[in-house]
């Protein structure tokens, strides 16, 4: 659907952003390249697919002992960049902030290491009955909450569900690293030093995450930890064009023209931006609600500018695409909904309301 088609048809002013569609930099080297098995798995469609330049320098890293901050947005291949290093044999414990927002990953791992002959397992408080698939398992995935639980009982001479599989482990990945506040991560340093001091074997470290505000410090932590060299590598993300439309309202040029009207006044209440702005409309549009709320301070009445969110989401509702609209609550999801059942029934069944008080 051509959204601002919709909202011309619909005769709406509204102002756009867009932002360029953006590719990850690709190297002259295929998955089947280096992960021939990769075309037996469920994501067979990547053998022809090139790697990343940032998977590939992340292989190489881990290859010479580094450790690596790997800084790439959503969709940019970073599970599969540390795991074209760990499928050479290489131990690796993988530590998601929860394993419920890790299925995908999991999923994804597991298809992977079955069809080179590797067992990766997860690992958390409602799988502890099957802790005996740790001790043979070759990447092990599990999260915070879990591994402090577990390290707490190597100190204290509890059952040990983790240890054996830390003792050999050469690879430690944190990923999702920019889920967690600054709290967080000062008490997953803390975990991961107490980690290396209780692990007889000097593993490598990797973050994986969309942001870093200062990698160079974590970069700094990571080499006290373990005393080896970390790498930081930036990848750029994989992303489609995106669309802004910011929607002001209908009939917006009868109100720009009653501002001209009172151009004087208003200019002495505002700055030169201002001045602009209500000798070009285009330019009106970006600072109309600045503009309005000026003219209420000088007591000069403007027309509303009138949105019909039911009008618009009801056209979406009849292209063949997917949209999910956000509200600010519960009540409002539920007031829309009801409302597009009432004026328009005809399409009852191409739209529903999903939040946690909605039966699966």
């Amino acid at each position: 659907m051509d959204t601002e088609r919709l909202l011309k048809d619909l005769s709406y002013d509204f102002y756009k952003h867009v932002q360029e569609a953006d590719r990850p930099e690709e190297e002259n080297l295929t998955f089947s390249d280096i992960f021939p098995e990769i075309s037996r798995t469920k994501r067979s469609y990547l053998a022809n697919e090139r790697l990343y330049s940032h998977q590939l320098r992340t292989v190489k890293a881990l290859k010479s002992g580094k450790n690596v901050i790997l800084i790439s947005g959503s969709g940019s291949g970073k599970t599969e960049a540390w795991f074209l290093y760990s499928k050479d044999g290489n131990k690796t414990m993988v530590i998601y902030p929860t394993l419920a927002l890790a299925n995908d990953q999991i999923s994804r791992l597991k298809d992977y290491s079955e069809a080179i002959g590797l067992k990766a397992e997860a690992m958390d408080s409602m799988r502890r009955k099957e802790m005996r698939r740790v001790s043979s398992s070759d990447i092990l995935i599990t999260n915070p909450a879990f591994l402090m639980t577990d390290m707490k009982r190597w100190v204290s001479g509890g059952p040990k569900i983790l240890y054996g599989f830390a003792e050999r482990m050469d690879l430690l990945v944190l990923d999702e690293f920019d889920f967690y506040d600054p709290r967080c991560i000062a008490l997953l340093v803390s975990m991961i030093r107490l980690l290396r001091l209780l692990s007889p074997k000097n593993f490598s470290i990797a973050i994986l995450t969309a942001t870093l505000g200062n990698p160079e410090e974590m970069a700094e932590i990571l080499t006290q930890i373990n005393g080896k060299e970390t790498e930081i590598i930036r990848g750029r993300p994989f992303r489609p064009e995106n669309r802004v439309y910011v929607v002001i309202g209908k009939d917006l040029r009868s109100t720009w023209e009653r501002v001209k009207l009172h151009k004087e006044e208003i200019l002495r209440a505002a700055g030169r931006d201002i001045a602009e702005s209500i000798d070009d409309f285009e330019k009106f549009k970006m600072k109309y609600y600045s503009i309005k709320e000026i003219a209420r301070y000088l007591g000069i009445e403007l027309p509303e500018a009138y949105v019909d969110p039911v009008e618009v989401i009801t056209k979406y509702a009849e292209d063949d695409g997917v949209t999910i609209v956000f509200t600010r609550s519960i009540r409002s999801a539920e007031e829309l909904y009801r409302r597009m059942l009432t004026e328009h029934p005809e399409i009852s069944h191409r739209v529903a309301t999903h939040h946690h008080l909605v039966d699966k």
